[in-house]
């Protein structure tokens, strides 16, 4: 078929309309409702590429249901650029336990990770701040 996808088990490549994975007979559940689950399973793709795009996906999509699983990445993924996506994808949901996997990631072993989720931090220090201003009028 024209168009690709991966068994959510095995994750090979397989065709987008397969039912059941060829390699490993995995029923695949391709109803849209299940996108983001089968994304958050993808989180676990031996492929560094594949979990960073993953990830960009979910956090363009603001996927709270992945939140768990993104701070997940962003605490233990070993690779930095992957955990790094988790820090953007965590500060674009919300919400207080992304707040809290930020706050872990500006302790994170990697430096890449560490300034951005810090850069954040501040960023977000910053329009709170200015939220509880006053508003003077002119």
């Amino acid at each position: 078929g024209f168009l690709r996808s991966f068994c959510a088990n095995c994750f090979e490549i397989i065709d987008y309309a397969d039912a059941i994975c060829p390699r490993c007979n995995a029923q695949q559940n391709t109803a849209p409702g299940n996108l983001v689950l089968k994304l958050i399973r993808a989180l676990k793709h031996p492929l560094a590429d594949v979990r960073k795009r993953v990830v960009f996906v979910l956090g363009e999509k603001r996927a709270a249901e992945a939140t768990n699983a993104l701070a997940e990445v962003a605490d233990h993924d070993p690779d930095p650029y992957v955990a790094r996506e988790a820090v953007i994808a965590l500060s674009k949901i919300g919400g207080a336990p992304a707040v809290a996997a930020l706050e872990r990631a500006a302790r994170h072993e990697s430096f890449l990770v560490r300034k951005l989720a810090g850069g954040l931090q501040i960023a977000g220090a910053d329009r709170r701040r200015a939220a509880d201003r006053p508003v003077r009028d002119g």
